[in-house]
């Protein structure tokens, strides 16, 4: 063996007993360090998700709690003057329509002055659904005049044979409040109702584009012809020369269309499109006006749009409508007269630590963040790291958590 290959063993040999002593002692120093750091890690990281959900949760509920306090703080009851006494009839058989209607009799009682302002009493009694006595019992309560209800009792009318009736009679003591001030101008009146008509958080709708129209298209299924589309659209054969002229010059002949092609029908009627405005404390419907077209006699169009939201405060669709002796599940869920998100029917397209873009059920993207509303609930979480978020929601009056992943969209 020749001396220099002597050297080199022994220098393999010294590198391999440095190398593996230092590895030993690195273990039998650090392992033990290791392995608790680790533990420590995910305990970490179970606290870190612990405190996300609730700092999620915390920002949701502080929101909910400012719209609720606003709403209390700001409520515009409505004061009416004396001469308003005689006409709560007339306002409580507006009341008393729709899912809200049942026949009463009404007995005004007398009236009572005192601190400034005059308490008038009234005595109403009848029959009818127990769901539509409870809307009109909760539209009283939440209207803008002040009425209270002092006293009110029910009873069940009897079943007539096999038929099972939710029919029950009804009494209740009604007391309503009045402004005592005589010099009290109509001009103020109506001032005082145009303030309350609406209240802070309530969600509006603002026209934002007019009636418009747009081109139809139709992709070609297997076996079709200008023919039978023609008569798929316009009920006649005798319009596949309209379809051709608006596609002649993307076919070459009316005889050769191919299965995938996309066609130009005709022009199709577009709805008005909305937005929705969620009001601020202080906003009228004139300010809404002025700031969304420069014209506060412009009022009167935003009143029409939302006549029944304002008028009745609360959509009929979620008012009172069950019987309290039972589990409060809806068996069908309120519809989605804002617009908000479907998450059963959305498509999570990217995130960031903050923000989820999302594809909603019309295709339109939105940017949400953690306590964003959707469809019966809030964006709850958002999980960068297993790209996900996640939704606390509502469907009617039963709990979960619903979950949008990127993975389940095509991502590795």
């Amino acid at each position: 063996m020749s001396y220099s290959v002597r050297n080199s063993i022994i220098l393999a040999l010294i590198l391999i007993l440095f190398g593996g002593g230092g590895y030993l002692w690195l273990h039998l120093k650090f392992s033990p360090k290791t392995g608790s750091l680790i533990e420590q890690l995910d305990e970490k990281e179970k606290t870190l998700a612990e405190l996300e959900k609730a700092t999620s949760d915390y920002e949701y509920l502080r929101e909910e709690l400012y719209k609720v306090s606003t709403q209390y703080e700001y409520f515009p009851k409505l004061l009416p003057p004396e001469s308003a006494i005689q006409g709560t009839y007339r306002y409580l058989d507006k009341l008393s329509t729709g899912r809200a209607s049942f026949n009463y009799d009404f007995k005004f009682s007398g009236v009572k002055r005192e601190n400034g302002a005059i308490r008038a009493s009234y005595f109403l009694s009848g029959e009818g659904k127990f769901a539509n006595i409870a809307n009109f019992i909760f539209r009283l309560e939440n209207g803008k005049p002040i009425y209270k209800i002092d006293n009110v009792s029910f009873k069940k009318k009897p079943s007539k044979g096999k038929d099972i009736s939710d029919d029950v009679t009804v009494s209740m003591q009604i007391t309503g409040i009045f402004s005592d001030n005589k010099d009290q101008t109509d001009t103020e009146v109506s001032t005082m109702f145009e303030k309350a008509l609406i209240f802070p958080g309530m969600r509006l709708k603002i026209l934002q584009e007019t009636e418009h129209t747009e081109m139809q298209y139709h992709k070609v299924q297997s076996g079709e012809t200008l023919k039978k589309i023609a008569q798929k659209y316009f009920g006649s054969t005798k319009n596949w020369r309209d379809i051709y002229e608006l596609n002649r010059f993307s076919l070459k002949s009316p005889h050769m269309i191919y299965v995938g092609q996309s066609l130009k029908i005709r022009e199709k009627k577009v709805d008005d499109y909305f937005m929705i405005h969620e009001v601020q404390p202080g906003e009228t419907l004139r300010s809404l006006a002025e700031k969304y077209f420069g014209n506060e006699n412009a009022w009167r169009d935003i009143y029409r749009w939302n006549q029944d939201r304002i008028e009745n405060q609360i959509p009929d669709d979620i008012l009172t409508n069950y019987d309290p002796f039972q589990p409060l599940i809806l068996s069908q869920l309120p519809p989605n007269v804002d617009g908000l998100l479907n998450v059963d029917q959305a498509k999570l397209v990217a995130l960031t630590n903050k923000s989820a873009f999302i594809l909603d059920q019309k295709g339109v993207m939105q940017e949400m963040k953690v306590g964003s509303k959707v469809y019966l609930g809030y964006l709850s979480k958002i999980d960068l790291n297993r790209g996900r978020v996640m939704f606390e929601l509502n469907k009617g009056g039963i709990y979960s958590t619903a979950v949008l992943d990127l993975a389940a969209d095509g991502r590795n």
